[in-house]
């Protein structure tokens, strides 16, 4: 360990190093975590989501023509709907700090 004095502040450190082949691995990984951490924003390559159903409007043209199913609630549902958590958009660029709307 060595110590430094400097306008009466001391200062402790211990200083490492290492010969063995890993050493640029964990540097580099070191300094990729921290760029990853500046990351602002992210586009979406594809999108994300679950098939889920909808209860059945018959006032709703996209319903029309479509197979229902009965729910375990007993309504009728339009089944095999996309209910996306995150949809790839060209051009659109999701803010880190944004949240999803559904969650």
């Amino acid at each position: 360990m060595r110590t430094g004095e400097h306008s009466n502040l001391t200062i402790s450190y211990t200083q490492l190093s290492s010969d063995l082949p890993s050493s640029k691995a964990v540097a580099d990984g070191a300094v990729i975590w921290n760029c990853l951490q500046t990351v602002k924003a992210r586009v979406a390559r594809y999108s994300f989501g679950a098939k889920t159903r909808i209860p059945y409007d018959a006032n709703d043209p996209s319903h029309q023509g479509r197979a229902l199913i009965r729910g375990p609630e007993g309504l009728l549902c339009v089944g095999n709907i996309w209910d996306p958590i995150l949809a790839k958009v060209c051009g659109a660029v999701l803010s880190c700090a944004s949240g999803f709307p559904n969650s």
